[in-house]
């Protein structure tokens, strides 16, 4: 027992976390030995041009290249999307991030794996902000290694009047660090990082996050709060697929399968074997099979390339439907039809009976909005059966153009020279510059053929 009137204060682990993946984080404001080394990009490094609400991903189509592979939990990227409201994307990048912040994980705007530096609603977009990108091949800051910047500069909360400097420094060794080189207007931001998948459900603990919501008050970032995210590295070795190409559906041409395999530990490997399994997702069959033995050095990442293949054909009925963006295909006596979404291949109707031949789409007559999209269906039987399956859409959905689909969605307008619709929109000239960007109202300069884009849909304006 202590002496009285002697307190025995418990001692302190350093860091936070581990997550799920096995990252953890360092702070200044927890005591950690984190070095403070700002580095000021916003006269050397490329203004991102960062409007109100906005990522560059998917509103500019741009993204940025850090100069090096980057490991983000169990994925690698060579690239990045900015947003204006304090994050930056890893997975998922040609989507918004926007300025509703949340807690760890989230997924109100879609499933992203990103860092969120101070995730509010910020206005970069005011007189003398600015958000800035910046690659080195030796980090300025002391890492001997590469590493690219982003800093937010000047930029206030949307309406605020604090003007804020913070950045964060992206590591070639997958570590990130926040640094916060200002006065703070702090109301409810987040801070910390997730990966895709967490707000996907499948690994629900994968992210780790520092502040939401002001708690802990601890954790409220001042003027030279630094906070380093540590990407894990294990006592030995640690081998894990970081991605794979080609995948999905591939043609019947020859091809060559490659794959990039990461060792995160600090011991390197030597004759590790890596196996390739290629299946007709169709059938569910094995259709191919490699073994490659590679040596893989510490915390690196080896591309393994395995032997050729060339697949043969076994689909039946391949047809789409056009402006729904997919694809259906069936194989030779199989029972299911398949389809395709931009996305992993999903069954699209498994308890039809029988074994499928052919399969067609039935063009619709007329955009009559009470006529349902159908699918002709031969059975490979005596009587050669058809079989009309419903589609899930009705023809109205398939008959208009993605312009006559803006129109009526985003209820866009012409008046004389003035576009009005409800969002954000771009505007391009016939040259495919782009003009403007603007939100609910624009007046265009001059009479010309222009073409405004909302998201991933386009329509065509002739102003004369």
């Amino acid at each position: 027992m202590a002496p009285k009137g002697i307190r025995v204060k418990a001692p302190r682990i350093l860091g936070g976390g581990p997550d799920g993946f096995g990252y953890t984080y360092l702070s200044t404001q927890d005591g950690d030995a984190v070095p403070f080394n700002y580095i000021d990009i916003s006269t050397t490094g490329i203004n991102v041009g960062a409007g109100d609400d906005w990522c560059s991903g998917s509103n500019a189509g741009t993204l940025y290249y850090l100069g090096f592979s980057f490991p983000f939990y169990d994925k690698v990227t060579d690239s990045i999307s900015i947003c204006s409201n304090g994050t930056v994307i890893f997975n998922n990048k040609r989507t918004y991030l926007g300025l509703f912040n949340s807690s760890l994980p989230d997924n109100f705007y879609g499933e992203h794996g990103f860092v969120a530096v101070m995730w509010d609603d910020l206005d970069p977009s005011v007189s003398g902000a600015g958000v800035y990108f910046q690659r080195f091949t030796t980090c300025p800051d002391g890492y001997s290694g590469s590493c690219a910047v982003v800093q937010w500069h000047n930029v206030p909360r949307y309406g605020g009047t604090v003007r804020m400097d913070f950045e964060v420094i992206i590591y070639d060794n997958g570590n990130i660090k926040l640094q916060y080189n200002s006065n703070i207007h702090y109301v409810d931001a987040t801070i910390g990082i997730q990966d895709s998948t967490a707000a996907a459900g499948s690994n629900p603990t994968w992210y780790l996050q520092y502040v939401y919501n002001g708690s802990p008050p601890g954790h409220v970032p001042t003027n030279g709060t630094a906070i380093l995210f540590q990407y894990p590295t294990g006592a030995d070795y640690d081998i894990r697929v970081v991605n794979v190409s080609p995948s999905g559906l591939v043609s019947t041409s020859p091809l060559t399968v490659q794959a990039v395999v990461r060792n995160t530990g600090s011991v390197p490997t030597s004759g590790t074997p890596v196996h390739l399994y290629i299946y007709d997702t169709v059938s569910n069959t094995l259709v191919f099979s490699d073994v490659q033995n590679v040596s893989i050095p510490a915390s690196s990442n080896v591309t393994v390339t395995f032997s050729a293949f060339t697949p043969s054909p076994s689909l039946r009925g391949i047809f789409s439907l056009p402006y729904v963006n997919e694809i259906y295909y069936g194989g030779w006596n199989q029972e299911k039809i398949y389809k395709l979404r931009k996305s992993p291949v999903s069954v699209l109707d498994s308890v039809l009976i029988g074994n499928m031949a052919d399969a067609d789409f039935w063009p619709c007559p007329s955009p009559d909005p009470n006529t349902p999209v159908t699918a002709f269906i031969t059975i490979n039987d005596r009587y050669n059966t058809l079989i009309q399956m419903a589609l899930g859409y009705y023809c109205d959905q398939l008959m208009i153009s993605e312009g006559e689909r803006l129109v009526k969605e985003y209820n866009l307008k012409v008046s004389g020279r003035t576009i009005t619709l409800s969002g954000r929109a771009e505007v391009y000239d016939i040259t495919g510059r782009k003009v403007a960007e603007f939100k609910d109202k624009y007046t265009l300069p001059k009479a010309g053929i222009y073409f405004v884009k909302v998201g991933e849909k386009t329509a065509k304006v002739i102003i004369r």
